[in-house]
C-alpha cells in the first residue's frame, strides 16, 4: 500500500478505553463499511489493541467452513473457481484503519513515556552538577574543655548524586551524617 497521509485526530481521544459498540462505532465512523465490524464482531476483536495484535482480520474468510458463508458472500467476491478474494475496498479500509490504530498507538506509546519521565524529573532530585558542583558540608565546633578549633568538611561529589533513587540517597545522607558523627565523637 502507497503510503498517506494519516491524521488521528479524527480519533477519539479515548480509543483505547473503547470496546464492542463504542468501538465499531468508531470503526464505521472512519471505513463507513459494516462489513469490516461484521468481519471484526465474527472474531470477537473489540477493541484496538485486538484488531492491532490481529494480523489479517480476513483470515477467516479462507477458512473451509459453513459458518462463515454468509460474511463470505458480503465482503469477498466468489471467482469461478469457487474461492473468495476480498473486496478491495473493505481490504484499503482495513490497512488504512490499521495505519491510523498504528499511529495513534505510537503517538499514545510517546505521551505515556514523556509523562513517565516528567513523573520521573518531578520526584527525583535536580542533578548536583546544576545545583552546586560539590556539596560542602562544614562544620566549625570548638571545645569548651581547650581553647582549640576544630573544622571538619565532608564533600559529596555530583557523581555520586545522579542516577539514585531516593532511598539510595537518603541511605547516603544516614551514612554521611554517621561517618561524620564518629570522626568528629570527640567536640562533643
Amino acid at each position: 500500500m502507497s503510503k498517506i497521509t494519516v491524521d488521528t485526530s479524527i480519533l477519539p481521544a479515548h480509543i483505547f478505553s473503547l470496546h464492542d459498540q463504542k468501538f465499531y462505532d468508531v470503526v464505521i465512523q472512519v471505513t463507513g463499511s459494516q462489513g469490516v465490524v461484521d468481519v471484526l464482531k465474527a472474531q470477537g476483536i473489540n477493541n484496538i489493541s485486538a484488531f492491532l495484535l490481529t494480523p489479517d482480520i480476513f483470515e477467516i474468510l479462507t477458512w473451509d467452513t459453513d459458518e462463515f458463508i454468509d460474511l463470505q458472500k458480503r465482503c469477498a467476491i466468489e471467482l469461478r473457481n469457487n474461492t473468495f478474494m476480498i473486496r478491495p475496498g473493505l481490504k484499503a479500509n482495513v490497512e488504512f484503519l490499521r495505519e491510523l490504530f498504528t499511529k495513534k498507538h505510537e503517538e499514545y506509546a510517546k505521551e505515556l513515556k514523556q509523562k513517565q519521565q516528567q513523573q520521573q524529573h518531578r520526584c527525583s532530585l535536580p542533578p548536583a552538577s546544576e545545583v552546586n558542583p560539590s556539596i560542602n558540608m562544614n562544620t566549625d565546633a570548638t571545645s569548651n574543655n581547650s581553647n582549640t578549633s576544630s573544622t571538619s568538611t565532608t564533600t559529596l561529589s555530583a557523581t555520586t548524586m545522579t542516577g539514585r533513587t531516593i532511598d539510595e540517597l537518603k541511605q547516603i545522607t544516614i551514612n554521611t551524617i554517621e561517618k561524620w558523627s564518629v570522626d568528629n565523637a570527640e567536640l562533643f
